[in-house]
C-alpha cells in the first residue's frame, strides 16, 4: 500500500485564487528529479488526485512539465513578475520523506521567485486546518489509495476553498452514481478539471 501526497493551495486566498499562479507552482517543479533523487525512484509521479489503480484516473492526462520559464511567464501574467512569498505548513518524518522533498520543492519554486517559508507542523493541525480552510498559502495531506475515491473527495474537492464549484458537483454526482463506469467517467472528468485548474500542487 502507498499514499497519494497531495500539497494543498487555499484558493480562496491569494494569490492561489489565480489559476495561472497554481499552475506557475505545478510548472515551476521536477517531480520527476524529485521521485528519482529524494525518493530513490519509489513513487509514482502525479498528474491529478489519482494513481493509474484509482476509479476515476484519466491516462490521457500527463503530468505538468518542468517548464521554469514558461512559469516566470504566467507569474508576471497573474501580477506577480517578481514572485511572492508564501508559507507551507509541512510534517517532519510522518510520510516518507516528507520534510526533504518539501525542502526540494521548495528550492525549486524559488527558482521561479515563489519564496517558500517552510513551517513545520503537528500532523493533527495540519489536518484540522486543511478542514476547516484556516491555513494561509500552502499545506501537506496525504490519502490512502484505494480503489473508492469518494472519502478522500469529500475531504478535499468537496471543500470551498480547495475546490471550485464545479468540482464540488462531480463529487456529488459520483456520490449519487450507482453505476460503476458512469461514475468512472464523473470521476475522470474530476480528474481533468483538477488538472485543469491546477487545484493542487501534484507531486507524487
Amino acid at each position: 500500500g502507498g499514499r497519494v501526497i497531495i500539497y494543498l493551495m487555499n484558493v480562496k486566498q491569494p494569490p492561489f485564487d489565480v489559476k495561472k499562479v497554481r499552475q506557475a507552482v505545478n510548472l515551476a517543479v521536477n517531480r520527476e528529479a524529485i521521485v528519482k533523487s529524494v525518493l530513490g525512484g519509489r513513487g509514482l509521479v502525479l498528474a491529478g488526485p489519482f494513481t493509474p489503480a484509482w476509479l476515476g484516473h484519466d491516462p490521457s492526462v500527463k503530468a505538468y512539465a518542468y517548464d521554469p520559464a514558461r512559469a516566470r511567464q504566467l507569474l508576471a501574467e497573474a501580477g506577480h513578475p517578481q514572485g511572492f512569498e508564501t508559507t507551507w505548513s509541512i510534517s517532519s518524518g510522518v510520510l516518507l520523506k516528507d520534510a526533504e522533498i518539501a525542502e526540494a520543492v521548495a528550492g525549486q519554486l524559488r527558482q521561479v521567485g515563489i519564496r517558500v517559508k517552510l513551517v513545520p507542523t503537528e500532523r493533527s493541525k495540519i489536518q484540522k486546518d486543511a478542514v476547516e480552510g484556516t491555513f494561509p498559502g500552502m499545506t501537506s495531506i496525504a490519502w490512502g489509495t484505494q480503489f473508492e475515491p469518494d472519502p478522500m473527495l469529500n475531504w478535499v474537492f468537496a471543500k470551498p476553498h480547495l475546490s471550485t464549484p464545479r468540482l464540488q458537483e462531480l463529487v456529488t454526482a459520483g456520490r449519487g452514481e450507482v453505476d460503476l463506469e458512469k461514475r468512472r467517467k464523473v470521476y475522470q472528468e474530476l480528474f481533468r478539471l483538477a488538472h485543469e485548474e491546477a487545484m493542487s500542487l501534484f507531486v507524487h
